[in-house]
């Protein structure tokens, strides 16, 4: 649902903020970027507003959560960075998502909830692609995720090398 959410809110919001731009200079998006962009000028206000209501009800709910942890750690993204234009990707399990959806899965939901994130790298797949680490707060708690995030980083080696 936070992915629902998400959409509702952020194509909700990029619509109203490049429509006129759209009108003016279609063109010059890139043909993805334009194609969302269209879509988005059919998210009604309803529709918003619904997204904004839902984001209230999973903040809260998040914060319930967040009582026990000062901090969440996740993969950044459930796939290796994908290839530039690559639309879809394949599982192990021969189950098919969208890379556009698998790339927002495990950040959309604080986003939604507006919990600070960071990403930072965790090593490399076997043909060499990064992997990211995302680590979670408490809303307003930028400083906690950034100081574990420096400790981390101090810890390993991956953010000294390069794939």
């Amino acid at each position: 649902m936070m992915t629902l959410v998400n959409r509702l809110i952020t194509m909700g919001e990029a619509g109203a903020y490049h429509a006129d731009l759209l009108r003016r200079f279609a063109d010059q998006y890139a043909p993805d970027v334009r194609a969302r962009l269209e879509v988005a000028q059919f998210i009604t206000a309803r529709d918003y507003l619904t997204g904004q209501r839902l984001r209230g009800e999973l903040a809260r709910e998040m914060a319930l959560v967040m009582q026990t942890f000062d901090a969440i750690a996740t993969p950044t993204m459930p796939i290796p960075a994908p290839r530039i234009g690559q639309q879809r990707w394949r599982y192990p399990d021969g189950q098919e998502e969208a890379v556009q959806e698998a790339m927002i899965r495990f950040v959309a939901p604080f986003s939604v909830s507006g919990q600070p994130a960071l990403s930072v790298p965790c090593g490399f797949t076997p043909h060499g692609l990064p992997v990211g680490l995302q680590l979670v707060g408490r809303p307003f708690e930028e400083r906690t995720i950034l100081r574990i995030g420096a400790a981390y980083e101090a810890a390993t080696p991956w953010h000294t090398q390069h794939p």
